[in-house]
């Protein structure tokens, strides 16, 4: 067990209580919202998708992002945070991030993106889906996992 300081309040769900999360109460708290494609589905653009729906209005506020294998191709290869709003397909959304994260990077090493405020790209109203976009081809790449702070 951690000693944290008495004004830090630790506050956890396990999902199953999910239902008695009272939104309003959250009102500038961050949220971290976490999403990892497994090992060598890393490599396969079908499995970049939507992880995260917001049930009210809220902004992104950081993008992490770190991979286990970086990826090989002679191209650049990429990973950006895209916004979806209803009736909006994968691939045609608005991108939160002003450029991509580079899945050719480092292994092993945290990057953090740049969020694009222009136009509210960061702004979320209830039921806009955040998902994974993937640029590039992605020989190579493995356990891709992002880390994304939404602020309510």
């Amino acid at each position: 067990m951690t000693d944290y300081p008495k004004e830090f309040k630790v506050h956890r769900h396990d999902g199953r209580d999910t239902d008695r999360i009272r939104f309003e109460n959250l009102k500038d708290r961050s949220v971290f919202v976490s999403h990892t494609i497994i090992g060598a589905d890393s490599a396969t653009a079908s499995n970049y998708g939507v992880f995260f729906i917001a049930p009210e209005r809220c902004y992104v506020k950081s993008v992490m992002e770190v991979h286990q294998v970086a990826g090989t191709d002679g191209g650049s290869v990429g990973l950006n945070i895209e916004k979806l709003t209803d009736g909006v397909a994968l691939g045609s959304g608005v991108e939160v991030l002003e450029s991509d994260m580079s899945l050719k990077e480092t292994a092993n090493t945290t990057q953090s993106g740049i969020i694009n405020f222009i136009r509210g790209n960061s702004s979320l109203q209830a039921g806009n889906r955040l998902a994974m976009k993937d640029t590039g081809t992605l020989t190579s790449v493995s356990n891709v996992t992002v880390l994304v702070e939404i602020i309510y």
